[in-house]
């Protein structure tokens, strides 16, 4: 069992550590809002997510899961396929010494996110699984 931390959000920010939750930003090419997960600080690289590193990003029973992909299976044949299967693809960037990883829009939608709402990150190496407190599927 991973390590769980609790991400706590409010009517626009709300710090934990360093992760946080933007509950809903503007999307700059329709103008409309949309959900948006911020994690970022070094403990990423603790658990696998170090900088430039690919993984999925999928939502599944009210959560949404975060897997690495390694480098080497990284192909162009293994995106295509990705894409292919709607899922989302998400790179580990840096913001100052920091290791980010950024995720919106219908993958949050998806798992039954909402803007506001408190949220739990499970932490096991290689895959980070993010649900909101008020979903109707709980963490066992």
């Amino acid at each position: 069992m991973g390590d769980q931390m609790n991400i706590k959000t409010k009517a626009s920010r709300k710090k934990f550590g360093n992760s946080r939750i933007i509950p809903a930003v503007r999307d700059k090419r329709t103008d409309n809002y949309i959900l948006k997960v911020w994690l970022s600080g070094k403990w990423l690289a603790e658990w696998g997510f170090v900088f430039d590193s690919v993984m999925t990003v999928e939502a599944l029973n009210g959560s949404v899961i975060l897997r690495l992909i390694a480098k080497e299976d990284c192909t162009a044949e293994l995106v295509k396929h990705l894409r292919s299967q709607k899922m989302q693809l998400v790179q580990v960037f840096k913001v100052g010494q920091s290791h980010c990883i950024d995720i919106f829009g219908q993958v949050l939608v998806k798992a039954g996110f909402v803007a506001g709402e408190d949220c739990i990150a499970t932490l096991e190496y290689g895959l980070i699984t993010i649900r909101g407190c008020n979903s109707s599927v709980l963490l066992s």
